[in-house]
């Protein structure tokens, strides 16, 4: 089975599902919710990612970032 025909038959099965609990639910929310759902591995793995990066020191304050970046090209809000 084809990559695009698995997706569809997936989006097809979890719309099915959550239109037998919510019939008031739209087509776009229907997407939005299965596309977040078919990624949730991919966002806690990324989450995970992140903790272990600041847990490990690899990260700077987004402050001192932007402070460093205005001074490297000399822009700023102000």
């Amino acid at each position: 089975m084809s990559a695009p025909q698995h997706e569809l038959d997936e989006f097809y099965a979890y719309s099915r599902d959550k239109l037998a609990t919510n019939r008031e639910v739209t087509l776009e929310d229907l997407f939005l919710d299965w596309d977040t759902a078919s990624q949730q591995d991919e966002i806690n793995a990324a989450i995970r990612e992140g903790i272990c990066d600041i847990d490990a020191g690899r990260t700077r304050p987004a402050a001192e970032v932007i402070a460093d970046l205005e001074q490297r090209f000399g822009a700023s809000d102000s």
